[in-house]
């Protein structure tokens, strides 16, 4: 299986890098309400892309899909820090070659924050090493 998770939650996090107040960036919602911007990254799918299976039916590119959410508890212009986040967002997995499948603003259960979610999708290709590190390339499809 191709594993890409950690990479793209590393590169969600470099987005903000240049933030005064960054979000926090997560794989698994937290339960406190310590932070007032949360990055929730959610792996949807990972799936053998049948194409390019060989004889022995070795996966060599998975279909990879995150929903990313969004939440601000700002108390004024949490819609736009959304927005805000979600552009960062955007442009960060854009940069990976991951293409946009919806968006949208969500309600929430706590009124306390707003959120929203962006989807994407790729093809990701089994890694290459390349000296000590596993260089993955994606496509969009």
């Amino acid at each position: 299986m191709i594993d890409i998770e950690n990479k793209v939650i590393t590169n969600i996090e470099t987005a903000f890098s240049q933030w005064d107040s960054k979000p926090r960036v997560v794989s698994v919602l937290p339960r406190d309400e310590a932070y007032p911007a949360v990055v929730y990254v959610r792996m949807l799918d990972n799936s053998t892309y049948q194409n390019s299976l060989d004889n022995s039916l070795k996966e060599h590119h998975a279909r990879i899909s995150f929903r990313i959410e969004c939440y601000s508890n700002a108390i004024k212009e949490a819609k736009s820090e959304v927005k805000a986040m979600l552009q960062e967002v955007d442009n960060a997995m854009q940069n990976m070659k991951f293409t946009r499948t919806s968006y949208n603003f969500i309600p929430n259960i706590n009124p306390s924050y707003t959120r929203a979610y962006a989807d994407y999708y790729a093809i990701v290709q089994e890694p290459v090493t390349v000296g000590k590190n596993q260089v993955y390339r994606m496509y969009r499809k």
